[in-house]
């Protein structure tokens, strides 16, 4: 039996999309787990190790799930649906139904202003994109390595995180670096982003103020890159093993860190276990 790994504690970033009149008010609850996973019934019953959530706007989530290479929906009644993947690990179905489709280990998940899912599909060195009426596609596929962030701006630009570099799409397809060069490593806070070494930067953010932050992972930090191009450590920022990382309507982060935590960390610096 595949027992339930880490939605519960997962979940604690849909707070960030909760209104900043919650922003200290926080409960777990348990939406998945213990039995494999299929459509249509209640997700409580299910597990669904889980690799990244995002809320949407109806107060349900999706997950993208580990080892079968899924991605789920849970609505706000906590029925659950597979979005994409049919649980076979490897790489078919571009331009059909996303739940055909093979996908090769999923990592994050954004979604954009008209309902887009973009997909890290990190064993296949690609990101996917299911429409809201489930056609599945590659939207970059050549000269990204291990993508395993991903996030939307308000203007529509997809950010991905790779093995040393964020990379920018534009919504015409134009593909630029960010963030980072060469080689993973740590360096250039205070210039230019893409003079500075980052170090397998597993998660990435956006602000309403287009102030991109970064899971600088294996360099232990939460790196800032503002809209002008000048690359930071946020106060406080150094972390443990920082995975994952969203902002909230206040600028607060939240933090998922390799030790199972979430921590909330505030413009100001101040930084809690949540």
């Amino acid at each position: 039996m595949r027992r339930f790994s880490r939605v519960a504690c997962l979940l604690a970033f849909l707070v960030v999309y909760d209104g900043p009149g919650h922003a200290q008010s926080y409960r777990i609850t348990t939406y998945a787990g213990p039995v494999f996973p299929v459509s249509g019934v209640p997700a409580t019953t299910l597990s669904v190790g889980s690799n990244s959530v995002i809320a949407d706007a109806a107060g349900g989530f999706y997950v993208s799930g580990v080892p079968d290479s899924r991605v789920y929906h849970v609505t706000a009644t906590g029925t659950l649906a597979v979005i994409a993947g049919n649980g076979s690990v490897g790489f078919s179905g571009d331009g059909g139904p996303a739940t055909a489709a093979q996908l090769n280990r999923p990592t994050s998940l954004a979604l954009d202003s008209i309902g887009n899912l973009m997909i890290a599909d990190s064993g296949n060195n690609r990101v996917r994109k299911v429409t809201p009426g489930g056609v599945i596609s590659t939207v970059v596929g050549i000269g990204i390595y291990n993508p395993t962030g991903v996030a939307v701006d308000v203007e529509g630009n997809l950010f991905i995180a790779t093995q040393s570099r964020i990379l920018k799409v534009s919504p015409s397809g134009i593909i630029t670096t960010v963030a980072g060069f060469a080689d993973p490593g740590f360096g250039g806070d205070g210039g230019p982003a893409t003079s500075a070494w980052l170090n397998n930067p597993y998660g990435v953010a956006v602000d309403m103020a287009g102030n991109l932050f970064i899971a600088d992972t294996f360099n232990n930090r939460i790196r800032k890159v503002t809209p002008s191009g000048v690359i930071s450590t946020v106060p406080n920022g150094q972390v443990y093993n920082p995975r994952s990382v969203a902002v909230d309507a206040t600028g607060a982060l939240f933090i998922a860190t390799a030790g199972e935590q979430i921590k909330k960390l505030t413009p100001d610096g101040n930084i809690t276990t949540v």
